[in-house]
């Protein structure tokens, strides 16, 4: 889990963690290196599949 729930994507991915418990999804966390407070877009995208 690393730095997951660290900063300003804890709550994201405290979200994160009751989908995956609801549903048993596989959903990536957002990455606490990738935005910062005052982003003006958030761009959520499938992860690959086989499919892709």
């Amino acid at each position: 889990m690393g730095r997951s729930h660290d900063g300003h994507v804890s709550g994201l991915n405290r979200w994160v963690d009751g989908v995956r418990a609801d549903t048993g999804a596989s959903i990536p966390y957002f990455d606490p290196d990738a935005a910062t407070k005052g982003v003006w877009i958030l761009m959520l995208f499938q992860d690959p599949s086989g499919a892709a």
